[in-house]
């Protein structure tokens, strides 16, 4: 059984694909995933399931700095609650960074304990 996916794309980038790592999918409107350039845009698909129901898609694309990159979304995992993907891929923070932070903020309210007014 397929899974709809949205694919939205947060910023500019060029030779866009999406696809399943070796063939690319084909948009709600027949539009080929394949080297697309594309500013902030939306693509609806249809994902098919393994019998696990799962589904692995790669999205490659080339930012405005000349960097290609390469996302891996676990299907239905790491969609959404509106069945969303996105690029670039959203990154939760570890507990390390959120610990490093907390240590900033810290060191910021001592600094600023220190400093008349």
């Amino acid at each position: 059984m397929p899974c709809d996916v949205t694919v939205l794309v947060e910023q500019a980038v060029t030779a866009l694909t999406v696809g399943d790592g070796l063939n690319p999918y084909f948009d709600k409107n027949n539009l080929k995933l394949e080297n697309l350039t594309a500013g902030p845009s939306t693509f609806e698909t249809s994902v098919p399931l393994d019998s696990n129901n799962e589904a692995m898609v790669f999205v490659r694309a080339t930012d405005v700095n000349s960097i290609q990159q390469i996302f891996k979304y676990n299907i239905p995992d790491e969609l959404d609650g509106e069945g969303k993907i996105y690029v670039p891929k959203r990154v939760a923070a570890s507990q390390s960074d959120l610990d490093k932070l907390a240590e900033e903020v810290e060191s910021l309210k001592e600094r600023m304990a220190g400093v008349p007014r």
